[in-house]
């Protein structure tokens, strides 16, 4: 079965199976901080043995190896996605550095995010559903948020729709994003420590650990 991955700046971001959404959409898989970079730019998506690119209407489209792409696209290794003036470059199959670990719970995905003033223009619509990843990656904007509180507000939304409102876990949710959960939820104290945010933290928290979700890894 191919591994792939996207290399940008140096880092190397996994493609797991459905789809990946990159885009300047603090709500998109993967965010990059480019104005010549539409809100929801282009997707990626396995398919089996296969990894698809899609453009998703940009303003200033999507390249592959210097030509616009006009419908589904395969990748193969080494191929450049240009999006606006920046890329990314497809890996397929290829080890690990030394250095790098295959993925654990200490790991987190990695994030290229835009200013909140530009996220607070983004609205989120009934089709779009919250995810470990979109839940990491507002924590992540949290430090450059100009009003920590009110971001909070939109980290505690994420999460409680991605427990269906309910602050309830399905027990089929698997042990790694309970893990990845819990840890964007303790983080959110840096943004807001009021009585009334960590009443809500500590309800959500105890709920994961009823769940089984590991403890913090030290």
């Amino acid at each position: 079965m191919n591994i792939f991955w996207l290399k940008y700046r140096g880092s190397r971001i996994a493609l797991r199976g459905g789809e990946t959404v990159v885009g300047r959409s603090p709500y998109c898989s993967v965010v990059i901080n480019s104005r010549r970079v539409s809100r929801q730019h282009c997707a990626l998506k396995v398919n089996g043995e296969a990894l698809i690119l899609s453009d998703l209407g940009s303003a200033n489209g999507t390249w592959v190896n210097g030509e616009a792409i006009s419908g589904p696209t395969h990748l193969r290794d080494g191929d450049l996605i240009e999006l606006g003036d920046e890329s990314l470059e497809v890996q397929v199959n290829q080890p690990l550095p030394p250095r790098e670990a295959p993925a654990t719970e200490k790991d987190l995905p990695i994030y290229f995010m835009e200013s909140e003033d530009d996220a607070e223009q983004t609205t989120v619509t009934q089709a779009q559903t919250s995810s470990i990843a979109l839940i990491e990656s507002l924590v992540a904007n949290g430090s450059s948020a100009n009003s920590p509180t009110r971001h909070f507000g939109k980290v505690q939304r994420a999460v409680e729709k991605y427990l269906g409102g309910k602050l309830r876990v399905e027990s089929s949710t698997p042990q790694l994003e309970l893990t990845r959960l819990r840890r964007s939820i303790e983080a959110t104290q840096r943004l807001d420590d009021s009585a009334e945010a960590n009443a809500w933290r500590e309800r959500v928290l105890a709920e994961l650990r009823d769940s089984g979700a590991a403890s913090p890894v030290r």
